[in-house]
């Protein structure tokens, strides 16, 4: 049985406006499990752009990182967005009597985009790792981070429910690429069950220290435009795609589809929202 093993873990508060710092989530892919008696104890101090290279090289890690870096407009962009998911998800609750995510104080703005970023992460790891072979089973563990119970269990069915996105996004490509895609199908063998994910701790699993390190050293790539950094470094042994810029894809209107069926389970128009401060914090 092919098992998928991915480690996650982030740098960097999560932005909200125009001029803040941007935010990194990493994870790194192993075909199997790091045990903790694999990873030195001097983990937890700070290693350099090298080091860990040959540490992802050396384990035959594959390494995802997935970033969000403000610009003018962000803020405002943003806020509009998410006061609009916000007020959809009320109103479903409030016409429908039930919506399975929405806290009761409302959403927080942080965890959503934490949550979009690991994600993102999560799914391109199980994509890239479709191109190597078959994925029987996926378990993913990332750093335990405080979110409220509906955000958490938003997230966790998100990520159980990616296999299925895939699957989806591949039969709608199917005709296009008609010998590839079948192929990636083929791989995609996950039964009922075979994707658990889970949120710890470095103590608990000290593999976390690695895509600890590949988050800070990847956000400080960003901030600083260092030419010799973790991604240069990375792009040398290879790894030419290991970086994806979510900002556009987090300002993105809303999804069509999901404009449709708000409409259709509310009875109420499309909500318009001026700009504002985002909900949450």
């Amino acid at each position: 049985m092919a098992q998928f093993w991915l480690y996650g873990d982030e740098s960097g508060s999560v932005p909200k406006d125009d001029l803040d710092a941007p935010f990194v989530a990493a994870v790194l892919a192993a075909n199997c499990e790091i045990r903790a008696d694999e990873i030195a104890s001097e983990y937890h101090k700070l290693g350099s752009a090298d080091w860990l290279v040959r540490e992802i090289v050396g384990k035959s890690l594959m390494p995802l990182v997935v970033y969000v870096k403000p610009h003018k407009g962000f803020g405002e962009a943003l806020s509009r967005k998410y006061q609009k998911m916000e007020a959809m998800a009320r109103d479903r609750k409030r016409t429908t009597g039930k919506h399975a995510y929405l806290p009761p104080k409302g959403f927080n703005t942080g965890n959503l985009i934490w949550s979009h970023a690991m994600k993102q992460a999560i799914g391109l790891a199980i994509f890239n790792g479709l191109l190597d072979g078959s994925v029987d089973a996926i378990h993913a563990v990332l750093h335990t981070r405080t979110l409220e119970s509906k955000t958490e269990k938003m997230f966790i069915d998100q990520v159980l429910a990616s296999a299925i996105q895939i699957k989806d996004t591949l039969e709608a490509h199917r005709s296009a690429r008609a010998k590839a895609m079948e192929l990636l199908l083929v791989r995609l063998n996950l039964p009922p069950k075979a994707i658990d994910c889970r949120l710890a701790s470095v103590n608990d699993v000290p593999a976390l220290w690695l895509p600890h390190h590949l988050a800070r050293l990847a956000r400080k790539a960003l901030i600083t435009g260092a030419t010799q950094s973790i991604f240069q470094l990375l792009a040398t042994e290879g790894f030419n795609s290991a970086a994806l810029d979510l900002t556009p894809f987090l300002l993105a209107p809303i999804n069509e589809d999901a404009i449709a069926r708000y409409k259709k389970d509310t009875g109420l128009p499309e909500p318009k929202i001026e700009a504002g401060k985002a909900p949450g914090n």
